[in-house]
């Protein structure tokens, strides 16, 4: 076999039947969502309508509202900084790596290799924009 078939068999030799059900099980579903049109998540099961009152904010809670409504504009605006490292974008671009200047494919989440840094640059990068 050749050495990446004879790895792919050494894994499945290693695994017990219930990863490779499970596995089976992910890909499967993998599939399926693909092809789903529309996502309509379930209704919750077992959940009464309850009344939800905003509660009140002390000082220090309005001053950390303040600073989060303050960042979020920023990063709106295009102004980015994580990891100590400022970055500026006209239009801000949700799949770039600003470091690498890589650009994360458009595509079904669970297919992308993120962890190939060819295909994605630092995904840690991309993560932490979109945190």
């Amino acid at each position: 076999m050749p050495g990446k078939a004879l790895w792919y068999w050494n894994r499945l030799l290693a695994m017990s039947p219930g990863e490779i059900s499970y596995r089976v099980n992910l890909a499967i579903k993998k599939q399926f969502w693909l092809r789903r049109k529309l996502w309509i998540p379930e209704k919750p099961h077992g959940v009464r309508r309850m009344r939800w009152e905003k509660p009140e904010l002390t000082p220090e809670m309005e001053k950390e509202k303040t600073l989060i409504i303050r960042e979020a504009d920023r990063y709106l605006a295009g102004e980015f900084q994580y990891f100590h490292a400022p970055f500026k974008e006209e239009k801000p671009d949700w799949h770039l790596d600003n470091q690498s200047g890589k650009r994360a494919p458009c595509a079904f989440g669970p297919s992308i290799d993120y962890r190939d840094y060819h295909v994605v640059g630092n995904v840690k990068n991309i993560w932490e924009k979109n945190r």
